[in-house]
């Protein structure tokens, strides 16, 4: 606990010190970008559970 809280007030002290590394850039999946375009698709409203539209507005 006490080894965690000093490392923890290092890293508060002197955030300048962390260093990410090399990153690059690798894109998604081809299956996975589709899956997202999908996902945020324009989709018609999903429809109520009502009789009729009256009761949903009354609801």
């Amino acid at each position: 606990m006490l080894k965690g809280t000093g490392l923890a007030l290092v890293g508060i002290a002197f955030p300048g010190l962390a260093l990410a590394g090399a990153q690059i850039y690798e894109p998604l999946a081809i299956e996975v970008r589709a899956g997202l375009q999908a996902s945020i698709a324009d989709k018609p409203a999903p429809r109520h559970a009502f009789a009729d539209s009256e009761s949903a507005v009354a609801w």
